[in-house]
């Protein structure tokens, strides 16, 4: 999750409340296994930028707008003075051998290719295999499965 992410477009957007963000913290093959672990090794894929004080710990989303001087300051980690503050949005961070389904209806798969290799086509069907036959609450996933290029 970063400034150019689609999920920072939809906070900014204010079509997200509060997230719960999952992250990997082992090979999938030993997450049942490890599943009552705890790990304290927080996600690296967070950019201190988009977080309350700067701080992914803080529990909040604090969209900033800044200009070019404030932004580069604010990714060096200095302090900043914002033109305008967004409304915070709570944000939760669960390991995923800690995460438990809990009724989820809807499911957002990004497939950027950009960021996604073309090999990374295959992991569409066992994304769906996991989530849609497993749980059974996605309806349309089908629309969202197929392969734009």
């Amino acid at each position: 999750m970063n400034d150019g992410s689609y999920l920072t477009f939809a906070i900014a957007n204010r079509w997200v409340e509060r997230l719960l963000y999952v992250y990997p913290v082992c090979p999938w093959s030993d997450y049942e296994r490890r599943r009552k672990e705890a790990f304290r090794e927080s996600p690296r894929d967070l950019s201190c930028i988009l977080f309350k004080d700067q701080n992914p710990a803080s529990g909040a989303i604090q969209l900033r707008h800044l200009d070019d001087k404030g932004f580069l300051n604010a990714s060096m980690g200095g302090t900043v003075t914002p033109i305008k503050v967004e409304p915070e949005v709570p944000f939760f961070l669960t390991p995923a051998n800690r995460f438990l389904h809990n009724g989820f209806t809807h499911m957002i798969l990004a497939h950027s290719e950009k960021y996604c290799p073309p090999e990374a086509d295959n992991l569409i069907p066992v994304i769906r295999e996991y989530f849609y036959d497993a749980y059974g609450a996605f309806d349309t996933f089908d629309r969202f499965t197929q392969n734009p290029r």
